[in-house]
């Protein structure tokens, strides 16, 4: 049993019972806090709450084992709605207020994008498990205190780029993204792998603003320039959108995007015309076979038993697990952790998190991931393409 600490601008119900927050423990006061600012609620709530579920199985699995030199980990959660202001805010108060030894999310690269700054400022540790901007953490600090265990966009697009040109055999293709820095920043690392790798250029490059429901317009002139394949990169919900303008035009091309088109959203808004979107993933619960197949099944009985649901978006879910007991093997390597001064803490965690060893996942088995120059685990080597099958995620036999 741990403590969950949630503070969120609305949560319903359903929802706040589906959190299970568990009582007090009795050394709370030598708790180790790892704290989760993200999306809670609104179009992005989805993530956060993927990633707050699997937060909360990881440390309930690391306490029942002694947690941290037999301090427990206690997780606190606050709901920054993916707003850029709301997040450095959310973010200033778990770092300056309630004391966090470490920060771990994340569920937007536009707010991602915004914390760079105060976290570099407060000087925490911020290990990322989900948002996918390139410059999030490519962010030219030393030291840098952002590390990520996803794939980050410039991974993503040399990927995508790669399937589509090598395996579709497509050299014509256009992109549709959003008019924000996430959607911008993959764009532009798409189409420079798409010029060093194969000297080609996208036929149409389109952007839309959130809120826009009608992509005719751009999805015409993406056609009328000879696209054979339509990458996307922005949120799910609007892909919804994407798709019914395709429906709509008769136009049918292959439709793949980044990883964000794994959430559970797509098809729940898009219904059958969202089968046949290619999304690259790192991960797939159904895929039982080999030494972590009892692991993965061990997963799911316990999020079916506790949720009444299955685990849709799963390869943030596995990241986050994987990133949670990365951080409970950094911490069990500090000698008396839990009592260390704050700052100190953060400082050593970072640097030992920087010189990492090893860790065998569920989604990679890592051996000496981050150097001071480089603070990404997750490569394009780990992605494998998979599409939407009525309202699942399956892996594409190449």
């Amino acid at each position: 049993m741990f403590r969950v600490i949630m503070s969120v601008a609305s949560l319903s119900v359903s929802l706040i019972l589906a959190l299970a927050v568990s009582p007090p423990v009795a050394d709370a006061a030598d708790a180790i806090k790892i704290c989760m600012p993200g999306a809670l609620t609104g179009p992005a709530g989805v993530y956060g709450i993927n990633h707050q579920r699997a937060a909360v199985m990881a440390i309930e699995e690391i306490n029942a084992k002694g947690g941290i030199q037999g301090a427990k980990l206690e997780l606190i959660v606050r709901d920054d709605e993916a707003d850029p202001t709301k997040a450095v805010t959310v973010v200033r108060e778990l770092a300056e207020k309630l004391d966090c030894a470490v920060l771990i999310g994340y569920t937007s690269s536009n707010a991602g994008l915004a914390l760079v700054r105060p976290i570099h400022e407060l000087k925490i540790p911020f290990f990322n498990f989900g948002a996918v901007g390139t410059a999030i953490v490519e962010n030219g600090r030393k030291p840098n205190y952002i590390f990520r265990y996803s794939p980050s966009d410039r991974e993503q697009a040399r990927f995508v780029v790669d399937w589509v040109v090598t395996k579709r055999n497509i050299r014509k293709i256009g992109i549709l993204y959003e008019n924000t820095g996430h959607g911008e920043g993959g764009r532009a690392d798409a189409a420079a792998h798409l010029k060093d790798r194969f000297g080609l250029a996208f036929v149409g490059q389109e952007y839309f603003n959130r809120g826009d429901t009608d992509f005719t317009p751009q999805l015409s002139r993406v056609r009328a320039a000879g696209a054979e394949a339509l990458a996307y990169w922005a949120p799910s919900a609007d892909a919804a959108h994407v798709v019914r303008s395709m429906d709509k035009m008769s136009w049918k091309v292959p439709f793949v995007g980044n990883w964000g088109l794994g959430a559970p959203d797509l098809p729940r808004l898009a219904g059958p015309l969202a089968n046949g979107i290619f999304v690259p993933q790192d991960f797939l619960f159904s895929e039982q076979e080999g030494a972590k197949g009892e692991r993965k099944r061990e997963i799911l009985r316990k999020y079916e038993a506790q949720y009444k649901e299955t685990i849709v978006n799963p390869s943030p879910f596995a990241q986050t697990l994987d990133g949670m007991h990365i951080i409970a093997k950094v911490l069990s390597g500090i000698p008396d952790a839990a009592k260390m001064p704050l700052a100190k803490l953060r400082d050593r965690f970072r640097d030992d998190l920087e010189n990492f060893d090893e860790y065998d996942g569920l989604v990679a088995h890592i051996k000496k991931p981050f150097t001071p120059d480089q603070h990404e685990a997750i490569t394009y080597k780990q992605l494998f393409m998979t599409s939407w099958q009525d309202g699942k995620l399956v892996r594409v036999k190449e």
